[in-house]
């Protein structure tokens, strides 16, 4: 295994590692790009990048993960553009420094949570990109959600339990004290692109050849909680060409090392099914 830091962008001021395989790597593969998972570094939840890259990078599949700009090891990038507009420059960067060193054509990428506003992004804008996955991108709640969640809700002692603790914990507050806690304390905050707007883009994706997976986890997912779910909240019909993967009992960074290996099987053989070969792209719309 071959890993080595690259230095790249505008004012080398972005940093990552890339992973390859001692082997003579598939000259036909796409190329892969790890980015920051909301304030982590490009190691990933629990370096389960770190773990993916030496997987893929073992089946012949190059893998670069880099910090965002502003992030980790990498500079703040100068300039005026919004946070999602320099995400996209900052992977445009990478492909276009993957290119004219080592001859990368096309591109997979792969967004965790946050980090699906990047990959969208891009996939949007550049017609590199030839894969995309999601893992705990965005989510709407359906009817059938909403039943689902109350229901559970609504038979779980512990849940009833704890909100009687919590209700006479707040009779104990002052009045001030109450009215502190009924105030939003907003930290960071993301706005989703309508449920129509993403079916639009969905849909450019699919009718230039970009592959696409939807992962998302169960156990403490407050927007998605059955396996179908994606087919249910997006208007357009994309059963059978847009893939999803469910894991009910894995939680949202796939914390335990059970659940996060398994993940990084399922990207993994994933990838390997789709771009065994050199994938086809059409560039018009």
């Amino acid at each position: 295994m071959n890993e080595r830091v690259e230095v790249f962008g505008a004012r080398r001021g972005l940093t990552g590692i890339l992973t390859e395989s001692d082997a003579a790597a598939n000259a036909n593969a796409p190329t892969i790009l790890l980015t920051n998972v909301g304030i982590q570094t490009r190691v990933g939840p629990g370096r389960i990048w770190v773990e993916l890259a030496r997987r893929l990078a073992a089946s012949g599949f190059p893998v670069l993960r880099f910090d965002l700009s502003g992030m980790g090891d990498s500079a703040v990038r100068s300039g005026g553009a919004s946070e999602s507009e320099r995400a996209v420059l900052d992977m445009r960067d990478a492909m276009d420094h993957l290119g004219r060193k080592y001859g990368a054509k096309h591109f997979v990428v792969i967004g965790f949570c946050s980090g699906t506003d990047a990959a969208h992004g891009v996939a949007l804008a550049d017609p590199r990109v030839a894969g995309m996955i999601w893992v705990e991108g965005y989510a709407y709640r359906t009817r059938r959600f909403l039943v689902r969640w109350h229901m559970k809700r609504l038979l779980s002692l512990h849940r009833w339990r704890r909100y009687a603790r919590s209700q006479l914990a707040r009779l104990r507050l002052t009045a001030g004290q109450r009215r502190s806690l009924g105030e939003e304390d907003l930290i960071f905050t993301r706005d989703y692109p309508t449920r129509e707007l993403l079916s639009r883009q969905l849909e450019e994706l699919l009718h230039r050849g970009v592959r696409i997976l939807a992962v998302y986890s169960g156990a403490d997912n407050i927007t998605y909680g059955y396996s179908g779910q994606f087919f249910e909240m997006m208007p357009g019909a994309f059963r059978g060409r847009v893939d999803e993967l469910f894991v009910p009992e894995a939680d949202h960074l796939f914390t335990t090392p059970e659940h996060r290996r398994a993940l990084v099987e399922q990207l993994a053989g994933w990838i390997e099914d789709r771009f065994g070969e050199r994938p086809t792209l059409r560039t018009g719309t």
